[in-house]
């Protein structure tokens, strides 16, 4: 008749093998759902509308700071270079290249 290993059978060294890799196994996972986390694009802020598209609401001129619209939300924007004589008018799609103080900073797509 054959009997079932249990851990009396495999001894102290057996059982210690054992949980040394139960732990080694959750500690892999728990350290690559930290590193995902640490590395991913944030999904929600205002970290997350870098590179989003939007609609200028006003006039955006480089001297003066307008309005864009970004997924239904309307947000004070401005242009990114300034001194290039670049207007974008109410309507034109632009595109979300950096934050400054919750004004986003946008240039023409």
């Amino acid at each position: 008749m054959v009997y079932p290993v249990t851990s009396l059978q495999l001894g102290y060294f057996g059982s210690i093998i054992l949980l040394i890799a139960f732990v080694a196994i959750i500690v892999t996972l728990l350290l690559y759902f930290v590193v995902w986390a640490l590395f991913r694009k944030p999904v929600t802020g205002i970290e997350s509308l870098n590179g989003k598209l939007g609609v200028a609401v006003t006039d955006l001129t480089e001297k003066d700071v307008g309005e864009v619209s970004v997924d239904g939300v309307i947000w004070k924007a401005k242009l990114k270079d300034s001194g290039t004589g670049l207007q974008i008018s109410k309507g034109e799609s632009v595109i979300v290249v950096g934050i400054s103080a919750l004004t986003l900073l946008v240039q023409r797509q």
